[in-house]
């Protein structure tokens, strides 16, 4: 995977309008956090933490197919964005069923491996 240093994230501050599925997705995704992630995928096979400086750190937990961002705010870790496995962001409305979050993991368990 080369989305932890060589991926473009999405800003998510953009004169442009966003799509009304995709705010609902971000709007959601604001309550997950690293221990939700790993309570529903296991540990990650990498979790990353880096620090530009002590207002400015990012987590990464890495999965084999994809990985899961978050940067650090007010002392608590929230959710950025999500790679596959190929280092290409998702949009957050793949991470959204409905009005549940649906990670990578739960709907990549029928792939074969």
């Amino acid at each position: 995977m080369t989305c932890l240093l060589g991926c473009s994230k999405p800003s998510k501050t953009t004169l442009t309008p966003v799509d009304p599925t995709e705010a609902a997705a971000r709007k959601l995704l604001a309550s997950l956090t690293p221990e939700k992630v790993t309570q529903v995928c296991g540990r990650p096979e990498k979790d990353w933490l880096k620090a530009y400086s002590a207002n400015n750190r990012w987590r990464v937990l890495q999965y084999k197919d994809f990985e899961v961002d978050f940067t650090e705010k007010s002392g608590r870790w929230e959710y950025d964005f999500a790679a596959d496995g190929y280092g290409n962001t998702m949009p957050d409305s793949e991470l959204v069923s409905g009005s549940e979050v649906r990670l990578p993991c739960q709907w990549l368990q029928g792939l074969p491996k």
